[in-house]
């Protein structure tokens, strides 16, 4: 008689809600009849309560089911076939039982773990692993042996077989840390099933493959899930650097994720089974792939986007190489796993779910041209906090642009100042924990660190054709009372209109000593000619420092007859819609008596603000033609 799954030598075993591990086992044998326990025994020899075993014996296999073992142990029990008459007919024991809680461990590398060995936690008894050999041992790292998987996928040898680590230097994993913080949180048993692989994709991780059982990834998991008796509390998930290898799978991440999450729980038949998630964190590279900050900021949605799906960063870990989090940070994010979890296991004094974003709002100074930009967060445990300056912003078009001066972590948000006025920064894009090996430093008083997320628009995106840096300027003309009293020119012809370029380096198109180049009240006007290659939405940036208006299209769109000093940009940000083909921008510009002497000037295109910013590059704005 042997079991071949359900009960296996020093498995943990999952309870209940109640506390009770209730299971079915299955295996081979010689003999016909009802399976029953013949002798049970706990720790201390006391025999556990109310325990019930059934089952049935024929053509040479055997089922039973088990009922009423508490949580705790260990125990050791003898499970036999007995004929009607009560004898026994053959009988095996399965020895060293935990009852408590098991988790599945998947992904690619860093649920693997690469980190280094001598930073990884030291065993607890009350902490096991189910080995990649099909045995169950404490939890040790590394789990994830692959030499010694019996899953053809993971290329082991398959001979039952267990490697040593005595000369292995890394392969920390999240794995070990994740379960004794769990068993400190709990006070039961924790087992792990470890199913990583390092550096495969969704698409090699696909349900659609589990028929192929040991032969995939999927398969494999499925097949140590059903080993262990079907029932698991709850699955950590790290994956998702593969996706960033192209933008056909950064693009279909999301999607894939989604169905494989509800593949999962129909499977394992458990529709509400607990996932975290964890962000993929911080990359050393030449050049960060735009295809990383897509994944990054699509995980973390899952915790608004998933039911019952956690999603916990990665970005502030310390790495052991270019991509793989180093031995000691992988004991902090075992433990942010087990947080997270206990959370949504509701497990008292678990504090609050991860930290997400709330929303970005920008608000113009009372003073000057600058701006602030508050981002607000949610589930944040008292408050945040950074030693020093609030690092890993970033303000950009998407791509950064140099103009923050300040960033303050406040209460349950961030503050940022940029340079730039807030009608400006409210085009813009914000990231956190973006770029090239990034640096953060904003925790919450439990030591919980942001998500990395962006870029997001602060509010609606504009795609920026950068400034005018050409136009058309017209001679001076004498002003007669206020330059709202100015009217479209019927002519343009006879305002001797001729071509002007920008001060180098400035975009500001300079009058004071040419046109404006007296004392008496003058204007002059500035035209800038554009095509667009089908109708859009822009906003027409203009800056100025003398009284103004502009008129669109022959359209008379504003006027500040009472502007002045300095001129920035953006100072008056036009909305518009342009049709296909060409139109003209009209700005007539007072002298102020000398005052006054020029303007900027820049057109972007409006988009929505659930437009994806790593394909902005697609979206064209209007050509300008000076």
């Amino acid at each position: 008689m042997q079991i071949n799954s359900g009960l296996l030598n020093k498995a943990v075993l999952q309870r209940n809600n109640k506390g009770i591990c209730d299971l079915e086992f299955a295996g081979t044998c010689e003999s016909t009849g009802r399976v029953a326990l013949l002798t049970e025994k706990s720790e201390h020899n006391s025999k556990p309560k109310n325990i019930m075993c059934s089952g049935s014996a024929a053509r040479g296999k055997f089922t039973g089911t088990l009922k009423g073992l508490p949580a705790g142990g260990p125990y050791n029990l003898k499970i036999g076939i007995i004929d009607k008459d009560g004898k026994v007919l053959e009988s095996t024991e399965v020895k060293d039982i935990l009852v408590g809680d098991v988790w599945i461990l998947a992904g690619q590398s860093n649920m693997q773990g690469y980190g280094s060995l001598a930073d990884a936690p030291r065993p607890n008894p009350a902490v096991r692993a189910f080995f990649m050999n099909d045995e169950w041992d404490t939890s040790e790292e590394p789990t994830h042996n692959l030499s010694d998987a019996m899953d053809p996928v993971h290329g082991g040898r398959r001979d039952g077989r267990r490697t040593k680590p005595n000369n292995t230097p890394v392969g920390a994993s999240p794995g070990t840390a994740f379960g004794i913080a769990m068993f400190e949180r709990t006070g039961v048993p924790q087992g792990l099933i470890p199913c990583a692989h390092g550096g495969t994709s969704m698409e090699q991780w696909s349900p659609s493959l589990k028929s192929k059982g040991g032969h995939s990834l999927y398969g494999a998991m499925f097949r140590r899930f059903i080993k262990n008796g079907s029932k698991v509390a709850g699955i950590a998930w790290y994956q998702g650097c593969s996706e960033t290898d192209s933008q056909e799978r950064a693009r279909v991440y999301t999607r894939k994720m989604k169905a494989f999450v509800r593949a999962i729980r129909r499977d394992f038949q458990s529709p509400d089974l607990p996932i975290v998630v964890v962000q993929i964190g911080r990359l050393i590279s030449k050049r960060l792939p735009d295809t990383w900050l897509s994944v990054q900021d699509q995980q973390r949605k899952f915790q608004q986007t998933i039911p019952n799906c956690f999603v916990v960063p990665a970005v502030d870990l310390d790495l052991d190489d270019i991509v793989h989090i180093s031995g000691a940070s992988q004991g902090v994010l075992g433990k942010r796993i087990a947080q997270a979890m206990a959370v949504l296991k509701g497990i008292k004094n678990s504090g609050k779910p991860p930290i997400v974003l709330k929303e970005i709002k920008c608000i113009q100074n009372a003073i000057g041209n600058e701006s602030k930009i508050a981002i607000v967060f949610d589930n944040v445990s008292g408050k945040l906090s950074s030693s020093g300056r609030a690092n890993g912003f970033s303000l950009g078009t998407p791509e950064p642009t140099p103009s923050i001066t300040h960033t303050e972590a406040k209460n349950n948000m961030v503050i940022i100042r940029s340079v730039l006025p807030a009608n400006t920064v409210s085009g813009m894009f914000v990231s956190h924990g973006a770029g090239i090996d990034p640096y953060v430093n904003v925790f919450d008083s439990d030591n919980r660190p942001l998500p990395a997320f962006g870029p997001i628009p602060v509010g609606k995106p504009l795609i920026d054709t950068s400034f005018v840096e050409s136009l058309q300027v017209s001679k001076a003309l004498p002003l007669k009372g206020d330059i709202a009293n100015v009217s479209y020119p019927k002519s343009k012809k006879v305002l001797n209109f001729e071509k002007t370029d920008s001060l180098p380096n400035t975009h500001f198109f300079n009058l004071s000593k040419g046109k404006f180049n007296s004392d008496s009240e003058l204007y002059a006007f500035f035209l800038c000619q554009l095509e667009c290659s089908e109708r859009m939405k822009v906003k027409i940036g203009v800056g100025y420092d003398g009284p103004v208006k502009v008129w669109i299209n022959s359209k008379d769109v504003f006027c500040d007859p009472n502007g002045i000093n300095p001129c920035s940009i953006d100072k008056a940000l036009l909305p518009a819609t342009l049709p296909k083909g060409k139109s003209e921008i009209l700005i007539a510009l007072s002298s102020n008596k000398g005052k006054a002497w020029g303007i900027k000037l820049r057109i972007s295109r409006a988009c929505s603000e659930t437009i994806n910013p790593f394909e902005l590059e697609n979206v064209k704005g209007p050509k300008i033609l000076g």
